[in-house]
């Protein structure tokens, strides 16, 4: 009977510090859980593992500007997931399924560049302030001149629907006024590339960004800027060593010629 009772003893003791062990354990992967909580998640943030529509950027871009939340960082993981989901050309999905009715889908896509640049302007404003947020701008950047790109395409695709009734020459004045603002978005891109605060591999995304989307941006330009344009562009290469950012710019001479 002694017997019994002394293993009995000896096994709730080993069961008592395998239960500790496994407390512990839990407990502590409990605890990595906390820390890794993705706060954009828990801000509301639409989740990055899905296609995003112009409301989904909308709302990040009202998150962002609360400061509820820190701007997302390519150096942390959950920012950089974030940062790849806002400047994925994925997300014009909706603006290039023509099964949609062309007002809906420029709805979409004008809520899109809304939020894209409502984001931009909160981290020009963290970088005016002395952050070091460059390498997000410089994407941020790169996408203004994709949403461009689409924005055109898509106006043209809209042109041909209007009525051509007494408000007509109204619409066609502000569709002008558009084409402004999207040159605005090229003539600030040619700007940063020589701007000293970016690195190498940031002007590079710009670049690619310009040529990219030049053959449909160029459309839109005046005589007189592609005239600008092309004296910039030449001066641009004494900022570039490798070879493919100097056939970008190369390829975006080529076409001003053309024209």
């Amino acid at each position: 009977m002694d017997d019994l009772t002394t293993a009995f003893r000896i096994f709730m003791k080993q069961a008592v510090i395998l239960i500790t062990f496994v407390f512990i354990v839990v407990c502590r992967a409990c605890s990595d859980n906390l820390r890794s909580t993705n706060v954009f998640l828990e801000a509301r943030i639409p989740a990055v593992d899905r296609e995003w529509i112009g409301s989904d950027y909308l709302r990040v871009a009202d998150v962002l500007s609360t400061g509820k939340v820190v701007l997302p960082r390519f150096s942390d993981k959950n920012g950089k997931a974030l940062l790849l989901r806002i400047t994925s050309t994925n997300n014009f999905s909706m603006s290039l399924d023509t099964n949609i009715p062309i007002q809906m889908r420029m709805e979409d896509l004008m809520n899109l560049q809304q939020g894209v640049g409502d984001i931009t302007k909160s981290y020009v404003v963290s970088v005016n302030h002395g952050e070091n947020l460059h390498e997000e701008l410089a994407a941020l950047l790169a996408f203004n001149l994709y949403i461009s790109a689409r924005g055109i395409e898509l106006s043209y695709e809209f042109l041909p629907t209007i009525p051509k009734d007494e408000n007509y020459s109204i619409r066609i004045n502000g569709f002008d006024k558009v084409k402004a603002g999207l040159t605005t978005i090229f003539v600030g891109a040619e700007l940063s590339l020589s701007e000293k605060v970016y690195s190498p591999t940031d002007l590079s995304k710009i670049l690619k960004a310009m040529a990219a989307t030049f053959p449909t941006i160029n459309k839109i330009f005046s005589d007189d800027y592609r005239g600008e344009l092309r004296q910039k562009l030449e001066a641009d290469k004494a900022h570039f060593k490798s070879r493919e950012d100097l056939g970008h710019i190369d390829k975006m001479l080529t076409e001003l010629k053309v024209r």
